[in-house]
């Protein structure tokens, strides 16, 4: 029971303070941080399919709140990507692609109201999304052990 309220508090503080970071942050040719998307692949990964599958939905809805996207948008891509990421289990190297893909995603559903084009954006989202990653999965890391969520 105290795992799990550790682990509802660490997923708030995540979504609240990955949202902060995505909007504060600025944003190049269209392109901002993906801190919500790479908080989903590493729940996805880290908990139990449940916790990961109802985190990437709320990252999801949380990143299309603050970006002002049609209702669903992200949610079912960051779904879909923390189920890949669950269901096949992959490692961390395969959600590289994940941020270039979801400009993909946008632009298709999007077309030309996007800020830039698509490739431009994909181009850009690349190392952003690398480095995001990277430093998201690092600090979820940390804070999980010294949460001491996977202890017993």
């Amino acid at each position: 029971m105290k795992k799990d309220i550790v682990q509802l508090v660490i997923a708030f503080f995540t979504l609240v303070f990955g949202g902060a970071a995505e909007e504060l942050a600025p944003k190049t040719l269209g392109v901002g941080l993906p801190v919500l998307l790479s908080a989903a692949v590493y729940f996805a990964r880290r908990r139990t399919p449940l916790v990961g599958m109802l985190f990437a939905v709320a990252a999801g809805a949380a990143e299309d709140a603050l970006s002002g996207l049609p209702y669903a948008l992200s949610v079912s891509y960051f779904a879909a990507v923390a189920g890949l990421m669950r269901g096949f289990k992959l490692s961390v190297g395969f959600a590289v692609p994940a941020y270039c893909l979801y400009q993909v995603w946008l632009w298709i559903w999007l077309g030309q109201s996007l800020v830039g084009g698509v490739f431009l954006r994909m181009l850009m989202a690349l190392p952003v999304g690398v480095a995001v990653l990277a430093a998201t999965h690092a600090a979820l890391y940390w804070i999980d052990r010294k949460a001491a969520v996977d202890e017993k």
